[in-house]
């Protein structure tokens, strides 16, 4: 009988927050993404951290299993804080960075509008060994003068607008998930994209760049396409070595998608038309972004 410990690995998301622009969500943005989500037969079991008993039912009501509520409160922070900046509001995610860090030796953190589009192969969890133990597509902003002050890398001499994406998170083990939500702890007005960059950046012993980026920290299986990032950080030779199997796919994409399935009756045929259309979907901007043809 063999001795080897199997780790605890699985893909993870979160819920929190009201139908309210205080917390700057839409109840129809977050039930849009979840009603796609149930009819993407490549999406893989995941659990969902939850703050609120209302997020709690709904998630009940739409069929989801694996839900954690952490909080009867839908936000851990008084949402006058988040009104007003003080506190931003997507510390939650990083809060559930540190949760599941203690029920998973590695997970993936992924939004609502992002998931797997094709099969992952039975090697796909051992790919990210030869990386570090966190993981994020690097994404650059506009260069606007408020966004840079507030939300850019402004500790860097040259890139003060790119930083990781936090759609797409990998992490293994509870030192690195807890280092960057105690980053996050030290100044709550920050984004969860920049504690992601100045952790990243403390690993590197200092910003060295995208090729270095890429070498310690660039997931193998994802990226964003021109739908949500007008440049890329890395050049198409680079991007061709990629083996994508994840996408992010907005509301202005889902929501039509959703509307040409209301007539179906049959809920197979359903979900057969929403991953015919998602792999499309995919199969063009890989192409277009990559050159690779799959």
């Amino acid at each position: 009988m063999s001795d080897e410990i199997i780790p605890r690995r699985g893909f993870v998301r979160c819920l929190w927050g009201v139908p309210s622009k205080a917390y700057r969500r839409n109840s129809k943005v977050v039930n849009l993404d979840i009603e796609f989500i149930k009819y993407n037969t490549m999406d893989q079991p995941f659990t969902t951290y939850v703050f609120g008993k209302n997020n709690y039912k709904m998630l009940e009501d739409h069929g989801f299993q694996n839900c954690k509520l952490v909080s009867d409160d839908v936000s851990l922070w008084h949402w006058k804080d988040i009104k007003s900046k003080k506190i931003d509001q997507y510390g939650h995610k990083l809060k559930t960075l540190e949760m599941a860090s203690k029920d998973f030796d590695e997970f993936i953190f992924l939004d609502w509008d992002c998931m797997p589009v094709i099969p992952l192969p039975e090697t796909f969890w051992d790919s990210f060994s030869s990386k570090s133990s966190v993981q994020a597509h690097l994404r650059s902003y506009a260069m606007k003068e408020k966004w840079i002050k507030r939300k850019g890398a402004i500790w860097r001499e040259k890139n003060v607008n790119i930083r990781p994406c936090a759609s797409f998170i990998y992490i293994k083990g509870k030192e690195i998930a807890e280092k960057i939500y105690n980053t996050w702890l030290e100044d709550k007005s920050a984004s969860d994209e920049k504690a992601l960059a100045i952790v990243t950046d403390e690993m590197m012993g200092g910003w060295q760049g995208v090729e270095k980026y890429w070498e310690f920290f660039e997931p193998n299986c994802f990226m964003l396409f021109r739908d949500d990032v007008r440049r890329p950080c890395y050049k198409k030779e680079l991007l061709k070595e990629k083996d994508l199997m994840f996408m992010h796919i907005h509301r202005q994409i889902t929501s039509p998608f959703l509307k040409e399935i209301e007539n179906i009756v049959s809920i197979d045929d359903r979900k057969k038309y929403i991953t015919d259309k998602i792999q499309e979907f995919f199969r063009v901007r890989v192409k277009a972004y990559t050159g690779k043809i799959l």
